[in-house]
């Protein structure tokens, strides 16, 4: 499920109650919410969002519109197509990633049925 790049949105609703957009360092978005990075629930307490995304050093979190809730990868470190814990994220705790070919990608954030932070992954969309 963290790696379909074609999941349908689900008409349930997950575990949290505010929107999560991926808010980094990106081209044309700069530590801003937009609605190109806007993460959708996808059912089974997975969210996601598709990003066209160029090649470059990233810094990024995962939240809501006022910043609460905030979060990151543990470790403060993602690589793609690698599986990474989900934690509770703040200032100074920007996740890293380097995206080495340009293309889109598939932002994948999962949470507990609590709504607490659980894994995260981004893969290349083939």
């Amino acid at each position: 499920m963290m790696t379909n790049c074609s999941l349908p949105d689900s008409a349930e609703s997950g575990p949290l109650s505010k929107d999560i957009f991926v808010v980094g360092s990106f081209p044309n978005a700069d530590w801003k919410h937009t609605a190109e990075r806007k993460l959708t629930y996808k059912g089974n307490n997975v969210y996601q969002v598709i990003a066209d995304e160029v090649s470059g050093n990233y810094k990024m979190q995962y939240a809501a519109e006022q910043w609460k809730p905030q979060f990151t990868a543990k470790g403060k470190k993602l690589s793609v197509g690698q599986l990474n814990e989900l934690t509770y994220g703040g200032y100074g705790t920007d996740t890293k990633l380097e995206i080495k070919e340009p293309g889109k990608y598939l932002w994948s954030l999962e949470f507990k049925d609590d709504g607490s932070p659980y894994s995260i992954m981004v893969n290349k969309c083939q």
